[in-house]
């Protein structure tokens, strides 16, 4: 009985994964990272930086704060490459349609 909840498992995992890249290719993920480390750096350094600096604990507000400085990057650039990749699958999609009535006349 084990054998086909493990495998059903797999199939749920492997659909899972074919679902997140079916909205990002690898290659945004990777530059949605990147911007996320450079921009959110220069964000926490601009916006938090007199706050880091004073020394002290810091309060809650100032982690939210932080990850939203980088949340930020990473949500623009992951929502630009969604909509990217969007616009291209409808344009191949177009683009096969016109080439299918082409080839039924």
């Amino acid at each position: 009985m084990n054998g086909p909840q493990l495998y059903h498992t797999t199939v749920n995992e492997k659909t899972r994964v074919k679902a997140v890249l079916w909205f990002y290719r690898r290659a945004d993920i990777k530059r949605a990272v990147l911007l996320c480390a450079i921009v959110g750096s220069w964000l926490v350094a601009f916006n938090q930086g007199s706050a880091i600096f004073a020394g002290g604990a810091f309060p809650i507000i100032l982690y939210v704060r932080i990850f939203l400085d980088y949340a930020t990057p990473f949500t623009v650039s992951s929502v630009t490459s969604i909509m990217r990749n969007r616009s291209d699958r409808l344009t191949e999609e177009k683009k096969s349609k016109i080439n299918e009535k082409a080839d039924m006349k």
